[in-house]
């Protein structure tokens, strides 16, 4: 099986935080591009869309919960997932 033929194009992105997947995921993976991130820290989230405005992200929505999040209209669009961890003892997720 050729594995290279797998590789996703389009991903959403869990737990963006401030991108330090998408820009991991642009380093390793041509052609791989975060077509949707879901960060509920505000800070975080600013940092994303000023990583988006300075272009070192490509534009993408931010969506802000992780529990509303539908993904039913990304079915068909996106052929993987990332996640970041949490940062428990900073997040206000909780433990």
């Amino acid at each position: 099986m050729n594995y290279l033929a797998l590789r996703p194009e389009y991903i959403i992105e869990f737990c963006s935080g401030i991108g330090g997947l998408s820009l991991g995921l642009a380093a390793a993976l041509e052609g791989g591009t975060i077509v949707c991130h879901v960060e509920r820290e505000a800070t975080a989230a600013a940092v994303l869309v000023a990583r988006m405005a300075d272009g070192s992200i490509p534009a993408a929505p931010v969506w802000d919960d992780l529990q509303s999040f539908d993904g039913r209209p990304w079915r068909g669009v996106v052929q993987g997932i990332i996640g970041g961890i949490p940062c428990q003892p900073f997040s206000v997720a909780g433990k």
